[in-house]
C-alpha cells in the first residue's frame, strides 16, 4: 500500500519536512493512518519483546539488594519500570494470591458462625411447623397407633433433633472502642434473622451514633464473612502505599547527614517492598503447588535483603547499617500495626 505523507504529524501535529517518513518529535510513522496487517504484526511483536525485555531487566536488577535503586539514581531510569508502578502491580499480585489462598478459611469461619445460627433458626421454624401439623392431625386421628406414626414422621423429617429452647442470642459486641460502655446486647432470635440491621438498632434502642454504627456494621461483617475479608484485604494495598511516605520520613531522619533527597528514600522504600511482595507471592504459589510452607525462611530472606540493600544504597559501615536497620524495623512495625488497625476500623465503618 502506498503511503500518503502529510506536512504535519497526525499524532502531535509537529511540522514535518517534505518526504519525511517519521516524526522527529514523537517518532510516529508519517502515513495516512492506515496500517497493513504486516505493519500491525511488526508493531505488536516489537512492543511485546520490548516489554518482556524491560520486565526481565527490572526483575534481574531488583534481585540484587539495593542495585535497582542505585541504578535508578545513577541516570539509568529508562530501562526500568517506574517504582510506583512496580509497587502497585507486585502488591496487587500478592494481595490477590493471598485472598485466593485464605478465602476458603474465611468462608469456613462464616459458616461456623452466622450460617450455623441461621440453619438452627430455620430448624426451629421447620420443627415448629411440623409439630403444629402433627397436633392438628392428632385430633382427626386420635388412635394411639396414628399418634405414634405421626411422631415417627416428625422424627424422620427432623432427624430426631431436639433443638435448643433459647429464643434469644447474646451478641458479644463490645462497644467501648467507640466511646460507649453498652456491653453485650441480647437479641431475640426471630428479630435477628427477620429484621434488617438498621431496624434492629432502632428496636433495641441504640440511639447513640457510634453505638448504632458499631452495632450495624458488626452485624453486617458477621453476616458477610468472606466478603468483608476480601473488602478489607483490597484496602491494605492503599494502606501500604500511604505508608511509603512515612517510611521515607523515617529513613530521612536516620540518614539526615547523608544528604539524600526525600524522593530517594521514597524510591528505596518502593523497591524493597516490591521485592517483598514478589517473594511472598512466590511462596504463596509454592505453597499452593507443592504444599511447601516456609514463612520463617521468607522473613530471614527479606531481612537479609533489606540489610544488604541499605548497606549498598546508603554506603555506610556495617555497624551503623545494622543499628539503623534495627531502628527502621521497629518503627516500621509500629507504623504498620497502627495503619492496619486504622484500615480495619475504616473498612468496618464503610463496608
Amino acid at each position: 500500500m502506498e503511503e500518503t505523507v502529510t506536512s504535519s504529524c497526525r499524532n502531535c501535529e509537529a511540522p514535518l519536512p517534505p518526504g519525511a517518513n517519521f516524526c522527529h518529535h514523537c517518532g510516529q510513522r508519517n502515513t495516512d493512518g492506515r496500517l497493513t496487517f504486516r505493519e500491525m504484526f511488526q508493531e505488536f511483536t516489537a512492543a511485546f519483546f520490548n516489554l518482556d525485555g524491560k520486565i526481565f531487566q527490572t526483575l534481574s536488577t531488583l534481585a540484587v539488594p539495593g542495585k535497582l535503586t542505585s541504578e535508578y539514581f545513577s541516570g539509568r531510569q529508562v530501562p526500568y519500570y517506574h517504582p510506583v508502578r512496580l509497587f502497585i502491580v507486585s502488591g496487587a499480585l500478592f494481595i490477590s494470591l493471598y485472598s485466593l489462598s485464605t478465602g476458603g478459611e474465611a468462608q469456613s469461619l462464616m459458616e461456623e458462625s452466622w450460617k450455623s445460627r441461621l440453619y438452627e433458626y430455620q430448624g426451629h421454624q421447620e420443627q415448629g411447623r411440623l409439630l403444629a401439623l402433627r397436633d392438628s392431625l392428632a385430633g382427626e386421628f386420635p388412635a394411639p397407633t396414628a399418634r405414634a406414626a405421626l411422631d415417627t414422621l416428625v422424627g424422620r423429617f427432623t432427624g430426631y433433633r431436639r433443638l435448643g429452647q433459647e429464643d434469644t442470642l447474646e451478641l458479644p459486641l463490645e462497644l467501648e472502642l467507640f466511646g460507649s460502655n453498652a456491653g453485650p446486647i441480647r437479641i431475640a432470635e426471630k428479630d435477628l434473622f427477620t429484621l434488617a440491621e438498621d431496624s434492629l438498632a432502632v428496636k433495641y434502642g441504640l440511639s447513640d451514633f457510634l453505638q448504632r454504627l458499631a452495632f450495624v456494621q458488626s452485624l453486617r461483617i458477621w453476616k458477610s464473612g468472606e466478603s468483608f475479608f476480601s473488602y478489607f484485604t483490597a484496602k491494605t494495598l492503599w494502606m501500604l502505599l500511604l505508608m511509603m511516605p512515612l517510611m521515607a520520613v523515617v529513613l530521612k531522619v536516620l540518614y539526615w547527614r547523608r544528604r539524600f533527597l526525600f524522593y530517594e528514600h521514597l524510591v528505596f522504600s518502593f523497591h524493597t517492598h516490591t521485592f517483598l511482595f514478589l517473594l511472598l507471592s512466590f511462596l504463596l504459589t509454592l505453597r499452593k503447588a507443592v504444599n511447601f510452607d516456609s514463612w520463617l525462611l521468607a522473613m530471614v530472606g527479606v531481612a537479609v535483603y533489606l540489610l544488604v540493600s541499605m548497606k549498598r544504597f546508603y554506603g555506610q559501615a556495617w555497624g551503623r547499617t545494622v543499628l539503623k536497620f534495627a531502628v527502621a524495623n521497629v518503627l516500621y512495625f509500629v507504623i504498620f500495626i497502627l495503619a492496619l488497625a486504622g484500615t480495619f476500623v475504616v473498612s468496618a465503618a464503610f463496608f
